[in-house]
């Protein structure tokens, strides 16, 4: 092989000053020897202002020792790179003449200005143009691109183009024009029919309507399309859709039984998701199991329609946070792959906020409130038994009784199959002294049942025998002697019929039976009937006699009138008159529909636990009756009124701070709430305030990030009080049960609880005996203090104890003289 005669000689010498030329140059040199080798001519970052004469010429640089014959030429090179430099324009015309190999061709991060028809159209084999990050003005190339036939990828973003030209090659399949001043897009993309990505984000489009079967991925997002229509159903192929920020009012039309992978619509207004915009179909037929992101995030959602969810089944990432959603519809619960949701800043009424923050106690969650989709069942996950779930549909109402033997055979619904009832009988004779019938679909509570255990003791004095033993002592409840007032019945302590269907009033003759046997549980503390579809509680009237502690009526249709009528007994008699009323210490009524706060709950004298969570309580203005005005619950520890419609607290405060430092446990989250009584403040006994998803802006969310000892102090500051009644927020919280201190049994010791009279606030008493009596009180500790009293030395401990009391002392003496001086 011939080998070519040496490069001239000024280049030789340009060569030799190659070691003193400037970092670009000794560049431009390097790709150069790269470029005859492999035909890539690589001359980004070389601090380039213009392309200089010559500089495609590889032949001309050629090294001594090297073979001419293996060096690729000019017309050989396929990708030249000429990006991150300071380019203002490609160059002369004719010296893109020497280049007609050329496929790929990149220039971005420029300086580019001039349109490049005369430079480009001449590169008949180009592949790939990338002239983005430049300056580029007015259209790309005013002659059209459909003389690089060969084209098929297409990037101008981050320019100030108004268009690309005329017409575009037709074998197009790339084209980003992202970050441009695009008003429309070009007419001529409608012949592009194998265009696969369209990237026209943050433009100003207002109208967009494509019909390209091809297109896989369509990025529209930052444009002004909530202004016109948007179209997109002539577009099947479609797997990815990006409209965030697009201040859209309804999705664009889709095509039916889509292929769409991803869907992004963030930052709108959309309002619904029923149509498509345009009169499109129905979203439900246009999504489908392809579907694994749906992000809705920040719009104006107000409800997620619940016929969505087969088009969901795909799904495993669902944003819907800040929009204005009241509730989730439970079909959600059963989407099988939704491994994330984003529900924040939603007004959410109807879930307890502690369930957002895991997807699978959510989904767990929405499947205890109703069935699955109809229709492929084996797409969804199974229904979920609700069992002592937490509850969550503000108007309750649902039975989640299960089909027993005894519903298949057709028996009454307050009667047990003989299988059911031997093993109910069994058990609650046993020593566990439990009568659990939940989920076996009763109407009532079980009188047959009920009758036998009244008997048992019976059954006890003549023992089976041969073939009868292992038996149930009758085989029909009216076999059973008469009901004995010291029979297994009234040994039994805990009796559960939740998930039962007690939606109509059982028969009168049932009733009467119920009344009669119910009082002879003299030993019963708990009773469940939550999820029973109970809307009254005539049925369980003999109740009212009984000393139950624990009441769980959740998820019923019960109504405030309802649990008065029980607790309270005949019109006109006491609130405290009858034993339920009097013993009774947890009263679960979450998701019911009560819309109101029962009164007779308030006057409960024993009541440690109350929750109303979950149902539609608007305003607790007038439910204190003058009774509980009087003598509120002072055992009260856990109220929860989240998830309501709370508009006001009303007396809640003042009827707090009356019943003592007994409360410790507040939940108002997930209300109405403008505005919080800064009174709160000076429930001092509270370890836990919830205020949460509230509409209120008095307290930042920093503060309520703290916890509630910040929000407490927030309040006591703004409601200026000097102290909180009870004892300070560092001490912990009294008990009932708790005997009195070392000091407070000394002489001289202060009882800070006998300084105020329970139930007045301070300054109810002020006069100048009290006066006198706090001053000789504090005089008294001051004494002990300084040894004036004698006796033995102080310990350590003794002493921290006195003169904690005597600021206490202190403190109660300075708010009597100011409630004296302002009375006087």
């Amino acid at each position: 092989m011939a080998a070519r005669a040496l490069p001239r000689p000024e280049f030789l010498a340009a060569q030799a000053l190659a070691r003193d030329a400037p970092t670009g140059t000794r560049k431009v040199a390097l790709a150069h020897r790269r470029a005859r080798a492999d035909g890539v001519l690589l001359l980004a970052d070389c601090a380039l202002e213009q392309l200089p004469a010559g500089v495609f010429d590889l032949l001309a640089t050629v090294e001594p020792g090297e073979l001419a014959l293996s060096c690729c030429s000019s017309g050989e090179l396929t990708k030249l790179d000429v990006s991150h430099n300071a380019l203002r324009e490609l160059g002369e015309d004719d010296l893109w003449d020497a280049l007609p190999s050329l496929a790929t061709l990149r220039a971005h991060d420029n300086q580019l200005a001039r349109p490049i028809d005369g430079a480009i159209g001449r590169l008949r084999a180009l592949e790939l143009l990338d002239v983005s990050g430049n300056a580029l003005t007015g259209e790309l190339m005013p002659a059209g691109l459909a003389a690089l036939a060969a084209l098929r990828e297409l990037d101008v973003s981050r320019n100030a183009l108004i268009g690309l030209g005329p017409d575009l090659p037709p074998g197009l399949e790339v084209l980003r024009a992202s970050r441009n001043r695009l008003v429309a897009l070009p007419a001529a993309l409608g012949a592009c029919a194998a265009l696969r990505v369209l990237d026209a984000s943050h433009n100003e489009l207002t109208h967009v309507e494509l019909a390209l079967g091809a297109l896989v991925q369509l990025e529209l997002s930052h444009n002004r399309l909530g202004t016109g229509a948007c179209r997109l159903d002539g577009c099947a192929s479609l797997e990815t859709v990006d409209v965030r920020d697009n201040a859209l009012r309804a999705l664009p039309s889709l095509p039916r039984a889509s292929r769409i992978v991803r869907l992004f619509a963030s930052f709108n207004r959309i309002e619904r998701l029923d149509g498509g915009g345009g009169g499109g179909a129905p979203l439900a037929d246009c999504l489908g199991a392809p579907l694994t992101e749906l992000l809705l995030n920040d719009n104006r959602l107000a409800e997620l329609p619940a016929t969505l969810a087969p088009s969901l089944v795909g799904v495993q990432r669902l944003s819907l946070a800040n929009n204005a959603l009241h509730d989730l519809p439970h079909e959600l619960g059963y989407l099988p792959r939704l491994a994330h949701v984003a529900l924040d800043g939603n007004p959410l009424r109807q879930i307890r906020r502690p369930l957002l923050a895991s997807c699978e106690a959510l989904k767990k969650h929405l499947r205890s409130r109703g069935p699955p989709p109809g229709g492929g069942a084996d797409a969804y996950l199974p229904a979920e038994d609700d069992e002592g779930g937490d509850g969550g549909g503000g108007g309750g109402g649902g039975s989640g009784g299960g089909t027993s033997a005894r519903a298949r055979a057709g028996a009454p619904g307050w009667e047990l199959a003989p299988a059911e009832l031997t093993r109910i009988v069994r058990d609650a004779s046993a020593g566990g002294r439990v009568l659990d019938c939940g989920g076996l679909g009763l109407t009532a509570l079980p009188v047959d049942a009920l009758r036998l255990l009244a008997a048992a003791k019976h059954a006890a004095r003549a023992p089976a025998r041969g073939a009868d033993a292992g038996r149930a002592p009758w085989a029909d409840s009216r076999d059973a002697p008469p009901p004995d007032e010291s029979s297994a019945l009234s040994a039994v302590v805990e009796l559960r019929c939740a998930r039962s269907s007690f939606g109509a009033r059982a028969p009168a003759a049932v009733r009467a039976q119920l009344d009669e046997l119910l009082p002879l549980m003299r030993s019963l503390r708990t009773v469940e009937l939550a999820g029973s579809g109970l809307d009254g509680l005539d049925d369980v009237r003999a109740l009212r006699a009984l000393p139950v502690e624990f009441l769980l009526l959740a998820r019923n249709a019960l109504r405030a009138g309802d649990v008065d009528a029980l607790l309270h007994g005949a019109a006109g008699a006491p609130l405290d008159g009858t034993p339920l009323s009097r013993s009774l210490r947890v009263l679960d009524l979450s998701s019911n529909r009560l819309s109101e706060m029962p009164k007779a709950a308030l006057a409960l004298p024993q009541l440690h636990t109350l929750s109303l969570a979950h149902n539609t309580i608007r305003t607790l203005l007038g439910c204190w009756p003058p009774a509980a005005r009087h003598a509120p619950p002072r055992a009260l520890a856990h109220l929860d009124l989240s998830s309501n419609a709370l508009c006001d607290l009303a007396e809640l405060p003042a009827a707090l701070l009356a019943a003592g430092p007994t409360i410790l446990t507040l939940s108002l989250e997930g209300n109405e709430l403008t505005h919080l009584p800064p009174a709160l403040g000076r429930l001092a006994s509270l370890t836990s305030l919830l205020v949460g998803a509230n509409p209120q802006k008095a307290v930042r969310s920093a503060v309520l990030q703290r916890g509630t000892t910040a929000l407490l102090a927030f309040l006591r500051d703004r409601d200026g009080a000097d102290g909180a009644l009870g004892p300070a927020a560092s001490d912990p919280p009294p008990s009932l049960a708790q005997p009195p201190s070392r000091a407070s049994a000394e002489p001289g010791a202060l009882d800070e609880r006998a300084l105020v009279e329970p139930g007045h606030p301070p300054g109810a008493r002020a006069d100048d005996g009290s006066v006198r009596e706090l001053r000789a009180a504090h005089a008294a500790l001051v004494a002990q203090l300084d040894g004036a009293t004698g006796g033995p030395a102080l310990t350590e401990a003794r002493r921290f104890a006195l003169k904690k009391d005597a600021a206490r002392a202190r403190a109660a003496l300075i708010r009597m003289e100011r409630a004296v001086q302002q009375h006087a």
